[in-house]
């Protein structure tokens, strides 16, 4: 089954949303086993007890801190990560495998299909949407 371009960007969107949904997941975590030791050094009222601020800044560094790693690293690479999943063909039709450079329409010559911008590389690159270079 070959996809379209519009059913690759629309996945695309669809993933991204899901890490963004991931990132905010991790982070809940990350804030959930941040708050409990916090929460009982607050209510013990031992604020300035220095072995246990340091065994309660170990345990929140531990695992926690992990979660809150993963949930940065997701929201810095998620565009990069969606392009890595889900590539677009490179001057290639997704549709019929036509070789899409110097193409002069945003339609394939050999099967008519409507071609994305993303796909074209934009208009400097492919040369579409140059009007009248020499008259």
């Amino acid at each position: 089954m070959i996809l379209d371009t519009g059913s690759i960007v629309r996945k695309r969107y669809r993933m991204r949303r899901n890490i963004r949904f991931a990132a905010l997941a991790l982070f809940m975590v990350f804030l959930i086993g941040t708050s409990a030791p916090l929460m009982d050094l607050l209510i013990t009222g031992r604020v300035f007890d220095g072995m246990r601020l340091l065994e309660i800044l170990r345990q929140v560094a531990s695992v926690p801190g992990n979660f809150l790693v993963g949930a940065a690293f997701l929201c810095v690479m998620q565009r990069r990560l969606v392009v890595w999943l889900l590539p677009l063909p490179e001057n290639l039709c997704p549709q019929c495998g036509y070789h899409l450079r110097e193409l002069t329409t945003t339609r394939c010559p050999e099967c008519g299909l409507e071609l994305a911008a993303e796909l074209l590389g934009g208009p400097e690159k492919s040369g579409v949407g140059d009007s009248g270079a020499a008259a």
